[in-house]
């Protein structure tokens, strides 16, 4: 089975959904492959169909009902967690809100904002490919509806929010044909990333052909946030994100975890909620040598080019470094 980087981050995150403090994992699956939801029609059906499987994969489409999508499951969440905690202590909840199957989130908010029930909603996205360029413009859209009240505090549906990690596996904004750039579904506005994003983490991959799948970097005006990093790993686009069958043209597809270890401890480190790499292992073994195992040959084998490539600031300069290390070779 092929499993991108996040979803496995995803995983990761799955296994503390249970825990004392309410942890909600939600998957989205990427652009170019079969959505998982639900069509409500017969030709709603057919449409997705044709975005997933006939134009998604090489165009792109079908990116903004994964974002409705994501939208749609974190006020689900949102939800589920304000009716469950004003049962806990008895409150009661408007008649007028309780009519809608679901009841209407802003009402529900409202009426239980008093009470303090959410102390703060804590959004970490990640995402790649196009799936990355999504993440961008989902956080871009949550922002849209979220306000900034007298005492200072950022909220959403009037809960506190905070976007306080945000990880990308090689960033790729085309949602054209290969190679024109064109039916793109976002302005490029929508795909910057909000300095309100506390932690951005970026990985590119070096050996990418960029004809049909150009890189967006996160820097703006060439400068990065403080707090943000963009960091080139060899590879082409999935040897970075993941997705490649387990043996790939020969190639064991194993070095693909080491850029998601390095996301996952980036990750932790910045209190996302999800497993980290040590820690999976203990977990479930068998979860942990499917999907996460970094061998140790692949890593002594990365460590040994890296060293040979050496340190780069800028990206262009560490993929012009890659590139030539790579033909030179040949």
């Amino acid at each position: 089975m092929r499993w991108s980087n996040p979803a496995r981050l995803w995983r990761a995150a799955q296994a503390l959904v249970n825990n004392d403090v309410p942890n909600y994992a939600i998957y989205i699956s990427g652009v170019g492959t079969p959505f998982n939801d639900t069509a409500t029609d017969w030709m709603d059906e057919k449409l997705m169909t044709l975005q997933d499987e006939v134009l998604g994969l090489g165009t792109g489409a079908g990116g903004t009902r994964r974002m409705d999508y994501g939208e749609a499951r974190v006020n689900a969440r949102l939800r589920a967690v304000l009716a469950q905690s004003a049962a806990k202590l008895n409150l009661s909840i408007p008649s007028y809100i309780t009519k809608g199957k679901p009841p209407n989130i802003k009402d529900l908010a409202k009426a239980l904002e008093r009470h303090g029930l959410i102390t703060i909603i804590n959004l970490s996205i990640f995402g790649f490919s196009r799936g990355a360029a999504l993440a961008r413009a989902f956080t871009n859209e949550m922002l849209k509806q979220t306000s900034r009240g007298s005492d200072g505090i950022l909220r959403y549906n009037g809960v506190p929010i905070r976007f306080n990690f945000m990880g990308l596996f090689d960033t790729v904004a085309s949602f054209g044909v290969a190679a024109k750039n064109v039916d793109m579904p976002f302005d490029e506005k929508d795909l910057v990333v909000s300095p309100m994003v506390e932690r951005c983490v970026h990985y590119v991959a070096a050996h990418e052909l960029r004809f049909s799948f150009p890189v967006d970097l996160i820097r703006k005006d060439g400068k990065l946030m403080p707090n943000w990093t963009e960091t080139v790993y060899p590879g082409a686009h999935s040897d970075v994100g993941g997705g490649y069958d387990p043996i790939c043209q020969g190639i064991s597809n194993n070095y693909a975890r080491i850029p998601m270890r390095d996301m996952m401890r980036e990750a932790v480190k910045s209190g996302v909620r999800l497993l980290d790499y040590d820690d999976i292992e203990k977990y479930s073994k068998g979860l942990f040598v499917e999907r996460f195992e970094v061998k140790t040959e692949t890593f002594i084998a990365y460590k040994k080019y890296m060293s040979a490539i050496g340190s780069h600031e800028a990206v262009e300069q560490a993929v012009t470094t890659h590139m030539k290390a790579l033909y030179s070779a040949w």
